[in-house]
């Protein structure tokens, strides 16, 4: 269950025939030649998720079923979790612990504060708060990136996968003149994830929801960001290791 998000957000339609995250997600397995997929839940939605989850992939892949505990954290950073986050740490498991917890250190050391002692308020649409350091957060595949500024940040990572898969995502998500950019050069991988971690630093600059990123209208030239908004931030695209792309927005 997304706590930030307010649902389920892998069954909320993305693909231009009501495809979900997971139908992608699953489909990707089988092509991959996997017979079996496990489902990590809670055992409190249990038959829900069965129901609304399981049942779509019946007759296609063997499906099974493990459940997260809150009811045995492990020894640790789990000390640094406020109510909440041990909340989201019981939902989301291992990755985001460790996140939030090198998050907090990094705090710390930004602020001189005790690890323990930082807390976070939330934006409209999730986006974490911390009033001494202003931050933002990336992971994608095997990286972390971190970003830290005086003013408002957005910050994105993507580790490059089937474009195949994302495009009628992105068709939902970039604007017109960045579609027609990425038509023209035939939607190579680069570029594609190069716009998508551009739309999703813009959003998380502005603390908004990746599904309004259409207000934030961008341009993909030569290998730079060009925004096309009043009051728009710099972006600086960057290349945190092969087969990544990523962006970062801020106010110089």
């Amino acid at each position: 269950m997304g706590s930030r998000y307010g649902g389920l957000k892998q069954l909320d339609p993305m693909g231009p025939n009501g495809e979900v995250i997971l139908d992608y997600s699953v489909y990707d397995a089988i092509r991959a030649g996997f017979g079996k997929v496990v489902f990590i839940i809670r055992k409190d939605f249990e038959e829900a998720f069965k129901a609304q989850v399981g049942a779509r992939f019946a007759g296609k892949i063997e499906v099974d079923y493990a459940f997260q505990s809150l009811d045995a954290l492990p020894e640790g950073d789990v000390f640094l979790l406020d109510a909440s986050e041990q909340e989201a740490y019981r939902a989301r498991g291992e990755s985001y612990l460790r996140v939030r917890s090198q998050l907090k250190r990094e705090l710390a050391l930004r602020t001189g504060m005790a690890v323990a002692d930082i807390r976070f308020t939330y934006g409209p649409a999730g986006k974490p708060l911390f009033p001494q350091q202003n931050f933002n957060i990336s992971h994608s595949g095997e990286l972390l990136c971190m970003a830290f500024h005086g003013g408002a940040v957005g910050v994105d990572i993507q580790q490059h996968r089937n474009v195949a898969r994302l495009r009628s995502i992105a068709e939902r998500i970039l604007g017109e003149e960045q579609l027609a950019a990425l038509e023209l050069f035939g939607f190579p991988p680069q570029e594609f994830f190069d716009c998508w971690c551009t739309a999703e630093a813009l959003v998380k600059w502005a603390g908004d929801s990746i599904f309004n990123a259409r207000r934030y209208p961008f341009i993909y030239d030569a290998g730079r960001i060009r925004p096309l908004f009043d009051g728009a931030p710099r972006v600086q695209l960057f290349r945190p290791a092969e087969g990544y792309s990523g962006a970062v927005a801020y106010h110089a």
